[in-house]
């Protein structure tokens, strides 16, 4: 994903890319996304170790960045 500070940008996951996150974002993925779906991106968060992607379609949940590739 390379949106990472465009609001507004469009993002999905791929079967592909799901596969670049952790246990964690894969319960994460399965519980509030669906594959090949675009989403808006609302905000993102950098930590010190991750990039969080917060969406508008799923507000108030954050999901890391890795998990994502743009849709256009």
């Amino acid at each position: 994903m390379y949106c990472y500070d465009a609001s507004g940008c469009k993002v999905k996951i791929t079967e592909e890319s799901a596969k670049k996150g952790n246990a964690w974002d894969e319960k994460e993925i399965k519980k509030y996304l669906e594959i090949e779906k675009e989403y808006t991106v609302d905000h993102t968060w950098l930590s010190s170790k991750n990039n969080f992607v917060y969406l508008k379609e799923v507000p108030g949940i954050s999901f890391n960045a890795k998990i994502f590739v743009d849709a256009e």
